[in-house]
């Protein structure tokens, strides 16, 4: 519809076909800036849905230990306050988005009055139509006027469709994001010391935040030594770092500062696949 519609325009009229396409790049500009608000908008809430959902996911997984301490009231405000965060950022992608769909309809409407004011000033000026051999008349005004304008709104129709690629970009760059992410911590390196475990481990003012909710501190100057031999519990409440204890001695993540000693030596420096082994 779009080629056939300014074929058409350029048919009954070239000149005045070229004089109404000048708006044809408002047409563009308005299209791209809803698009591009629509991605924005689609990525940062998909964004805080991601780390709510990660939120509730933990707090489903350890159910039992929740209710056994009694904390559901403190995991329920902790994800209203995630969900909050999402109104927050959808509130403001939507003042963006509504904008940019305004800059888009007065795109739109000024092409109707572009459109009609060079028509008449056509006709009235007599320019010549090479088309028919004659003078622009007010049949080949209006001829031209909605073959190109119908071939511009072709593209405008395209907006959902924009949409949809939008949406498709912005989940398409979050899952590339973390394909293409090279983790901090590299199994497969080859740098380090070998160690044979003996199993002493000791934490120095061990501080940590979980990279997903850097906001929330899971260890304040943890400092502990582990003895070989000896069995130690670690008890708390849901979220106060118990598994985040073996997880840090695993090296599924790295102290926020502080170090963790095996048998005295620094764990960062002994190789992570014969640790993990």
């Amino acid at each position: 519809m779009c080629v056939s519609g300014l074929a058409l325009g350029f048919i009954k009229g070239w000149s005045l076909a070229l004089a109404i396409c000048a708006i044809a790049p408002m047409f563009m500009i308005g299209m791209a800036v809803f698009a591009n608000s629509i991605k924005a908008r689609i990525t940062k809430t998909m964004k805080a849905y991601g780390q709510s959902a990660g939120f509730a996911e933990q707090s489903l997984q350890a159910i039992r230990v929740v209710v056994a301490f009694g904390m559901e009231k403190t995991e329920i405000e902790s994800y209203n306050r995630f969900l909050s965060r999402v109104q927050e950022q959808g509130g403001k992608a939507d003042v963006t988005t509504g904008c940019s769909l305004g800059f888009f309809l007065f795109a739109i409407y000024f092409a109707y009055s572009y459109a009609f004011f060079m028509g008449g000033f056509w006709v009235n000026e007599g320019f010549y139509n090479d088309a028919n051999d004659r003078p622009y008349q007010a049949g080949d005004s209006i001829s031209v006027f909605f073959g190109v304008l119908f071939g511009l709104f072709a593209l405008s129709s395209a907006g959902p469709s924009f949409n949809a690629v939008a949406e498709g970009k912005a989940a398409g760059k979050l899952a590339f994001d973390i394909i293409d992410r090279v983790p901090a911590i590299n199994q497969d390196s080859r740098t380090g010391i070998e160690h044979k475990l003996e199993g002493m481990i000791r934490f120095d003012s061990v501080d940590f935040y979980y990279p997903s909710r850097p906001e929330t501190q899971v260890l304040k100057q943890f400092t502990h030594t582990f003895e070989v031999g000896k069995t130690t519990a670690i008890v708390g409440p849901s979220g106060s770092g118990k598994s985040t204890v073996i997880q840090l001695i695993e090296r599924f993540y790295e102290p926020s500062t502080g170090e963790i000693f095996v048998d005295d030596k620094n764990l960062n420096k002994i190789k992570l696949r014969e640790l993990r082994q």
